[in-house]
């Protein structure tokens, strides 16, 4: 049965070595934190399934009602990792409480992660998603996030791979790692939460994208998902003047990356019938084109 538009599933792909900014919410957005113990005990979880499927944390931050992780996948999937902390957490936080049912919503959010300036992001998102929060001023005084550990300013968990922090900000050397994270996160928030599945460059793009073309059919995926390595607009159409390449170019958005009429109008300021029109007359030129090689191929074999 296929599947309606609520039921659509954030899509998980696997590249080993890849960087994710993973975030797991409470179910029904509730709190995930009864005390102290319940923050040591996720901490504890985090430990034992990175260690058991080769992952590597660079940051963490543990919130009110939801949790984030910047990780490294090794060769195991990093929905391992998370369906083993998740379903011990919330087996441990029930038992501590007394209380039966879901602690943690089953669809954590996945972010593949470019190496560089978007690393850097991420670092910097986690250690002012306190201060945005409204939990602290200043996120040196924030307590369940990997940033004061970072600094130097409390022991860092053993799992906690600082050098993926360094390496973020181009240095080996922890004193000037410190200093270059904390003027980057001195700059402030500067943009929103991750995009939905990646964050980077063009490059990013398109190391990812023959890992989501067979995914792209699958319509029970989260649709942004599918097609989040496609070109922009402005791409495909730059340099298209003639109206043969216009028409090819409102084809290959419609047909090959899946933009609607009325996105694809926008970018040419024409109305969504008129690139409907472009489309059909591409489809038509394709076909004659086709056709004729097909006789050319026929006649030499004569």
């Amino acid at each position: 049965m296929p599947a309606t538009r609520g039921m659509a599933r954030p899509l998980r792909l696997h590249l080993p070595g890849m960087l994710y900014h993973v975030m797991s919410r409470g179910n029904d957005k509730q709190c995930i934190f009864a005390d102290d113990a319940d923050h040591r005990s996720l901490l504890d979880h985090f430990a034992d399934a990175l260690a058991r499927f080769g992952a590597r944390c660079a940051a963490y931050c543990l919130m009110w009602n939801h949790y984030h992780l910047l990780v490294r996948a090794g060769a195991l999937p990093i929905s391992r990792v998370m369906q083993q902390i998740n379903s011990d957490y919330c087996r441990q936080f029930n038992l501590r409480h007394h209380r039966v049912g879901h602690v943690l919503q089953g669809r954590f959010k996945a972010t593949l992660v470019e190496d560089g300036g978007a690393a850097r992001r991420v670092l910097r998102y986690l250690a002012l998603n306190p201060v945005a929060a409204g939990y602290v001023a200043n996120p040196d005084d924030y307590q369940w996030s990997s940033y004061r550990a970072v600094m130097g300013l409390a022991d860092p968990p053993a799992f906690l791979a600082l050098e993926e922090v360094w390496g973020a900000f181009g240095t080996s050397d922890a004193g000037t790692g410190r200093a270059r994270l904390a003027e980057f996160v001195r700059a402030g928030m500067q943009e929103d939460s991750p995009d939905p599945l990646l964050l980077g460059s063009d490059r990013l793009k398109q190391l990812v994208a023959p890992f989501l073309g067979p995914h792209q059919s699958i319509r029970d995926h989260v649709r942004a998902e599918r097609y989040a390595a496609r070109p922009t607009l402005g791409t495909l159409f730059e340099g298209r003047v003639s109206q043969a390449d216009l028409d090819e170019a409102a084809c290959r958005a419609f047909v090959e990356h899946a933009y609607t009429l009325t996105q694809i109008g926008a970018v040419v300021s024409r109305h969504p019938s008129v690139i409907c029109r472009w489309i059909q007359r591409a489809k038509r030129s394709g076909e004659r084109t086709l056709a004729s090689r097909e006789d050319t191929r026929a006649k030499n074999k004569i």
